[in-house]
């Protein structure tokens, strides 16, 4: 198999741009937010809606606060200095990784280094929000999620299942956005995504690990999610995941009503095989059936900027 770029030092040659992006759904409006991200005018709202219960319900419940404090301060002594030192890197990988992927381009791949990187270092601000809780807390707590879904909680297990791995997922404005939004969508899509994002890094694990002839384990800060596109019930994601000294881009696709459908692709080669362009051209169509949009037109790669 072709060896993989391993280090951030890996030369590029970008090319030049040969056309507009060709939407493979040119009728479906591109709500573009301030990050790049495909949103919706349903998930802003459930953003805002997220916000408002959490000032009104979460930071109004004293047990809530303590527990919330404590969290922030292991996170803001422990894992916010990795996290910013971790940018340093990531950052270079955008001007470095663009030749590499750009042959993808023209199959609907672009992948999670053709997005700018946006680092969301104070993250622990967002710790009242239970899914940004659940995907970074180290411990579990009955009580802080019951406070947010009353009633429910025992009523959908699926909102009972717990992240073995906080952290895992390299905090970004894609990922904290996600998490805001959906945590006011129906109980089963708030579980479907828990379900989802399990699904996605133990998809990555797999895929790369065979790719690569030797298994792997994802540690703290090595999945990072650069951009999503948020469909009527399901979202694609794409971004980027390190191990064992290299990176790899991956698109996927998450479904809130039926997780077992999820789809995961990350090339591990240079090669672009009939089996990996049949894998890919199998997630594609499944993003243009629930209403997504794929562009298969060759573009330049951004210039990545500090997030918030």
């Amino acid at each position: 198999m072709p060896s993989h770029p391993t280090t951030p030092s890996h030369p590029s040659n970008p090319g030049g741009h040969t056309g507009p992006v060709r939407p493979s759904n040119p009728g479906r409006p591109a709500p573009v937010n301030n990050h790049g991200n495909w949103s919706t005018p349903a998930h802003n709202t459930h953003m805002q809606q997220t916000n408002a219960r959490v000032n009104t319900v979460m930071r109004s419940n004293t047990r809530v606060n303590i527990l919330v404090t404590g969290h922030s301060n292991i996170y803001v002594n422990s894992y916010r200095p990795v996290f910013v030192t971790r940018y340093s890197v990531y950052n270079n990988y955008y001007p470095r990784w663009g030749g590499y992927y750009r042959p993808w381009y023209r199959h609907g791949f672009y992948g999670g280094f053709y997005y700018p990187l946006y680092p969301v270092y104070d993250i622990h601000t967002h710790f009242y929000c239970p899914l940004v809780f659940w995907l970074y807390a180290d411990s579990w707590d009955d009580n802080y999620y019951r406070t947010w879904y009353g009633s429910d909680w025992g009523s959908y297990p699926v909102l009972q299942t717990r992240f073995s791995r906080p952290g895992v997922y390299y905090p970004t404005v894609a990922i904290r956005d996600l998490a805001l939004g959906v945590a006011s969508m129906p109980m089963i899509e708030q579980g479907n995504f828990r379900l989802g994002m399990i699904n996605l890094m133990n998809q990555l694990e797999q895929k790369i690990a065979q790719g690569l002839s030797q298994p792997i384990s994802f540690g703290r800060n090595d999945i990072a999610i650069t951009h999503y596109q948020m469909l009527e019930e399901a979202i694609t994601i794409e971004g980027f995941a390190t191990t064992a000294g290299r990176q790899f881009s991956f698109k996927a696709l998450l479904d809130l009503r039926e997780p077992s459908t999820n789809l995961v692709f990350v090339p591990t080669s240079d090669q672009q095989s009939d089996a990996a362009l049949l894998e890919l051209r199998l997630l594609n169509e499944r993003i243009e059936q629930l209403g997504g949009t794929v562009s298969y037109v060759d573009a330049p790669a951004p210039v990545a900027r500090r997030g918030d």
